[in-house]
């Protein structure tokens, strides 16, 4: 949150193993994340990102 009061412009970026609890919190933490600009991405068995907001 410092670095974020100290570079409005900046945006975070959370990477998770994809696990059905991750992505369910995710989705229930989704308005708060997008108000603080933190994305989250899923890595996938095969090594692969996915994420619905942040792309490379």
């Amino acid at each position: 949150m410092l670095l974020r009061d100290a570079n409005p412009n900046f945006e975070s970026l959370m990477v998770l193993p994809d696990y059905p609890r991750y992505r369910d919190l995710a989705l229930r933490t989704a308005d708060s994340r997008a108000a603080a600009a933190i994305h989250i991405a899923f890595v996938k068995p095969d090594g692969t990102l996915d994420s619905s907001t942040w792309a490379p």
